[in-house]
């Protein structure tokens, strides 16, 4: 069975939340909202990118990038 996380990237450093997500669509609703309302660690990555992964394959699955503060 495929799982997916959020996965929070920029220059410098990347961190996984490390959810073990199954559904694809509500993990990618999951990161929107989080980007939307700046929840998680949307702040500490601000002007880096959220992406939803994949975690067996690591392909990215969606990917927007986090406006600076």
């Amino acid at each position: 069975m495929e799982t997916y996380d959020i996965l929070f990237k920029d220059s410098r450093e990347e961190t996984a939340k490390g959810f073990n997500i199954k559904d694809k669509d509500k993990a990618i609703r999951m990161a929107s909202d989080m980007l939307a309302k700046k929840k998680g660690l949307v702040l500490q990555y601000s002007g880096g990118t959220i992406n939803v992964i994949n975690k067996q394959s690591h392909e990215v699955l969606w990917s927007e990038s986090i406006p600076k503060e």
